[in-house]
């Protein structure tokens, strides 16, 4: 999701050197909508469920409040409303990716994307327990008697996009 494709142009060059590609995050459904009817079929693929990275950083927060630890591992920063952001502590390259407090869930608009994508689900910071509980709320055949597997969610920038 990180090589970003974001136009018709880029598409086209990238179409026949590339497998697939991962839809841009920022971009809303309307966008991604009109990038995708610009290749073939099934060449897309929309990330469904994951928590997002908000932000890299190029020093450590633990080494900052802390001290070194020389462990990848994951800490977590909270803001005033009390919200734990997790953050990915890469000791190895002194940085960290912090992701949203709450993970992209898509579920109420799969119907929408049903043989146009491919469906991702990201796990970056979910325990065994979690990844087993989303896997089969997305994976369910009927998901209408289903409870999501999580209490918050976000729908990303699906309607507003980034202007």
């Amino acid at each position: 999701a990180g090589f970003y494709i974001w136009n018709r142009r880029t598409l086209e060059y990238w179409q026949h050197k590339l497998y697939s590609f991962c839809l841009p995050w920022e971009l809303n459904a309307g966008e991604q909508r009109t990038l995708l009817s610009s290749c073939n079929k099934g060449f897309g693929e929309k990330i469904i469920y994951g928590h997002l990275p908000m932000m890299v950083t190029a020093n450590c927060v633990v080494r900052t409040t802390s001290g070194c630890q020389s462990s990848d591992t994951t800490a977590y920063l909270t803001d005033r409303y009390k919200k734990q952001f997790p953050v990915a502590i890469n000791c190895s390259h002194c940085m960290n990716i912090i992701y949203n407090s709450v993970p992209l869930s898509l579920h109420a608009t799969l119907d929408k994307w049903t043989n146009i994508t491919h469906n991702r689900l990201d796990f970056t910071v979910e325990d065994k327990t979690q990844t087993k509980r989303v896997l089969a709320y997305f994976t369910a055949p009927d998901r209408s008697n289903s409870s999501l597997p999580f209490t918050e969610y976000t729908t990303g920038h699906e309607k507003r996009g980034v202007e």
